[in-house]
């Protein structure tokens, strides 16, 4: 940095005169001023805030960080009130000041499901039916830690009128940057549609920088998800819980195995297959509805319908039809008048070709998928089946998930099948009903251990 003597002016660039005074031969050279050391306690205080749940911290990669917002969106009923509130016990007991906004319950609701978790000694702030200038004006006020809002739906403009997106949008604009002021981990819930997506205008997602969708799991799971948006991790991750009397709890994926399986065993028009979703490795579950079990209402599906006699929800007509031709091939002239859908996935691909017809020919014969049966190949025009890309992988995770019978094409060249190896999906449907019996050789003869097949030869008979 250069200095005028003359006239004290700071100069950043070399310059032969003061650009202040112009006068010539004034300048020289001085230490730049140095910037001040951050203060190690207020970086301890950005630390990110555990939120009791192993899962939910996974999601977050080890907690609420200050001065971020979460998105959490799930449907009526799931458990999230009751799994918020516990996480604010928690962080309550650990001495951490936590402010909560709800216009979504009445302070006796909220008494009662405290007493019934055993966290009344562990209540947050409570703060019913605030708009969003009481809000922002009781936050300034307390300084809380964690700022939970339950739901933003449910903030009012006025005391009588609900808001519309652009006052939403407006809203969470404020509550950006009073989360940034205060340096708070704010926590925000949100509605879905009838449909169950996202009932917020997409400028949520922006303003977030943790966006978690939770849904329910076909055996009561509570499933969060953060597939799109996560600034404090990586996106793709994956938390289960369980509701019980003691409130939402964490349970490993693995304590079930197969936690999208249905619990009965003998239900039809099931089989799960192997996917990567995002960045996340896992199983899904193809579940296939007669159509005319569908509401005569839906227009979509009635029309698609009538076009072609098999609907791939999230798919196109042209593979619902290829899929078609070949159950006709392998099986026969069958009715296959359904829709398919799959549990996570937004389309159905055609990695998962073999799992949709296995789903449908359960259905169609009244045979339900073993549920340690795992399906992973596409087929093309003839129905034979196709390795899929990272065909290991799929077969390495799905037995993490504890799939013990894996379904897959044959081994190319000098590959190494570690799965269950079949040339067409006639075969596959062959392996899954009618198991081949263990197989014994001992010199030049050959016996079976099934006794059925014993008895049916013979005692006489050697081979």
């Amino acid at each position: 940095m250069l200095l005028c003597i003359k006239c004290g002016e700071k100069v950043l660039s070399i310059n032969t005169k003061c650009p202040r005074c112009f006068s010539t031969g004034t300048l020289i050279q001085v230490p730049g001023e140095q910037k001040l050391l951050p203060d190690l306690s207020v970086e301890k205080s950005r630390e990110k805030i555990p939120t009791g749940s192993e899962g939910f911290d996974q999601i977050l990669d080890g907690g609420m960080k200050p001065g971020n917002i979460i998105v959490l969106y799930a449907q009526p009923g799931l458990g999230k009130t009751t799994k918020i509130s516990q996480v604010a016990a928690y962080q309550v007991a650990r001495g951490y000041t936590v402010s909560y906004f709800t216009g979504e319950e009445e302070y006796t609701q909220v008494n009662e499901r405290a007493a019934r978790l055993g966290i009344s000694d562990k209540q947050p702030n409570l703060f019913f039916d605030y708009n969003i200038r009481e809000l922002i004006s009781e936050a300034n006020r307390s300084k809380p830690d964690i700022m939970i809002i339950d739901s933003i739906q449910a903030l009012l403009g006025s005391k009588s009128n609900p808001l519309s997106l652009k006052d939403q949008v407006s809203n969470m604009d404020k509550i950006k940057n009073i989360t940034k002021k205060l340096s708070m981990a704010t926590l925000v819930i949100c509605h879905v549609r009838k449909d169950m997506n996202f009932a917020g205008p997409k400028a949520y997602e922006h303003y977030s920088d943790v966006f978690i969708e939770a849904s329910m799991g076909n055996n009561g799971e509570i499933i969060f998800r953060n597939p799109h948006k996560n600034r404090q991790g990586p996106t793709g991750r994956r938390a289960v819980f369980r509701m019980t009397e003691q409130g939402v709890i964490d349970i490993d994926e693995k304590e079930t195995g197969y936690f999208l399986r249905h619990k009965d065993t003998a239900i039809t028009g099931l089989a799960a297959f192997m996917t990567e979703i995002r960045n996340d490795v896992t199983a899904d579950e193809i579940t296939v509805v007669e159509i005319s079990n569908e509401p005569q209402d839906d227009e979509k599906s009635g029309s698609e319908a009538k076009k072609c006699p098999l609907v791939l929800d999230g798919g196109t007509r042209t593979h619902s039809e290829f899929l078609s031709a070949i159950i006709q091939m392998h099986f026969g002239d069958l009715d296959s008048k359904y829709i398919v859908r799959a549990s996570m996935s937004d389309r159905i691909k055609k990695t998962a070709d073999l799992a949709v017809i296995m789903a449908i020919m359960s259905k169609v014969f009244q045979i339900p998928i073993p549920r340690e049966a795992v399906f992973i190949a596409s087929v093309d025009a003839s129905g034979r089946l196709l390795q899929v890309s990272n065909m290991n992988l799929l077969v390495s995770r799905a037995e993490k998930q504890g799939y013990t019978k894996v379904y897959g094409p044959m081994p190319i060249g000098s590959q190494k099948a570690d799965w269950e190896a079949a040339d067409t999906v006639k075969d596959v449907w062959d392996m899954v009903t009618q198991p081949k019996p263990e197989v014994e050789f001992l010199g030049n003869k050959q016996f079976a251990r099934n006794s059925t097949i014993n008895s049916e030869k013979g005692a006489g008979d050697e081979g």
